[in-house]
């Protein structure tokens, strides 16, 4: 047995230890460096992918799970990174390992309660899992519909009422409205008539459209699910609310594909062409809200139509191929249960991708300083 208290030396040998235990790298928890890394070949496969390989993407989305599983660690305490943190939230599979952390689409940073975009994604996940599986049973058991109709109900509240407690400098804002028959204009363009909105930045646009999506998303599962239990009279006030979430990001999609909404409005009433911008991150946060819109079968055929035909106008004009793939997996035309679509991409993969983009928020931009 060793007596480490008369030894001066093995007392020393602790301090040292001690020491270099504080000043070592802490290898155990990823850089900020790797989980950009992940997010950039994640984004590059969402660029790069095709009908043959549309889900590419998914292995960069466990990537990053895993990454954040342990942790990320930054030098720089100043970093705007290290304040908007993405901690635990990415969603996976609908799965979730972790409940700590602010999340990527997480409410300001302030004192006020709010309820949070990331919760309400993370409750649904395993949901709408169980309502894609279910629903494409032609006769699905009664009980298990009760079951799950409960438990969306259960998160009725945190979905219905997120946009209500936003701080004043989200609300969206509308700015004109298009009243062109978008029908008379020949050219391939995003034209809707409508009004338009714009937004504080294009991630606050993001984060209503996330909201928009996944409340259609919510709303579609529950109209199912009345109808298949012959509870027809709740169908209506359902539709109500989709009506205008799918309104919403209509009118949200010049504000990311323009430049500038003021002079769409004017160009897109005139019926002159558009001058196209380069708006390739607007195009990439658009993918998942309007594919989910594309997809749900309550939503009115004109409203599905105009969003597989945008999503292959994104594909086209700024090169993101996952546009192209999501707009082939579309049918417009079918009613019915959204899960009996055939489309290679399910809900909860297409949000997965969607949250990939939107980790891709995290990025911070720096000034680099030139030297004479």
């Amino acid at each position: 047995m060793v007596n480490y208290g008369v030894s001066r030396a093995c007392e020393t040998c602790k301090k040292r230890r001690k020491k270099c235990d504080e000043t070592r790298p802490q290898t155990a928890s990823p850089s900020v460096e790797h989980f950009f890394t992940a997010v950039l070949l994640g984004l590059y496969e969402l660029v790069a992918s095709d009908n043959a390989s549309p889900t590419k993407h998914l292995v960069h989305v466990r990537g990053l799970a895993s990454i954040l599983s342990k942790g990320i660690t930054y030098s720089a305490p100043e970093s705007k990174v290290s304040v908007y943190s993405p901690g635990m939230r990415l969603v996976t599979k609908g799965i979730m390992t972790h409940q700590t952390g602010t999340g990527i689409l997480c409410p300001p940073l302030d004192d006020t309660y709010r309820r949070s975009l990331d919760e309400i994604i993370i409750k649904m996940s395993p949901l709408t899992s169980r309502a894609e599986k279910l629903l494409a049973d032609p006769s699905p058991p009664v009980l298990e519909l009760l079951e799950l109709q409960q438990d969306l109900l259960a998160i009725d509240d945190e979905i219905t009422y997120w946009a209500y407690d936003r701080p004043p400098s989200w609300n969206p804002e509308v700015v004109g409205e298009v009243w062109m028959d978008p029908a008379i204009s020949e050219e391939a363009t995003f034209y809707c008539a409508g009004p338009v909105e714009k937004y504080f930045d294009i991630y606050v646009a993001t984060a209503w459209n996330s909201w928009r999506s996944i409340h259609v998303l919510y709303l579609d599962h529950l109209i199912h699910i009345a109808n298949s239990l012959g509870q027809h009279e709740l169908v209506p006030l359902y539709k109500e609310r989709i009506d205008d979430l799918a309104a919403g990001i209509k009118a949200s999609i010049p504000f990311h594909l323009y430049y500038d909404v003021e002079t769409y409005i004017q160009q897109a009433n005139a019926g002159t062409p558009l001058v196209h911008s380069n708006r390739l991150v607007g195009g990439l946060l658009l993918l998942h809200p309007m594919y989910a819109l594309a997809r749900c079968t309550i939503v009115d055929d004109s409203t599905r139509k105009y969003m597989s035909k945008t999503l292959r106008w994104i594909g086209d004009e700024t090169g993101i191929r996952h546009a192209t793939v999501l707009a082939d997996g579309l049918q417009p035309d079918m009613q019915g249960p959204s899960a009996m679509q055939s489309s290679k991409i399910s809900f909860i993969d297409a949000l997965d991708g969607h949250f990939l983009i939107t980790a891709s928020m995290m990025l911070e931009p720096r000034q680099v300083s030139s030297t004479a």
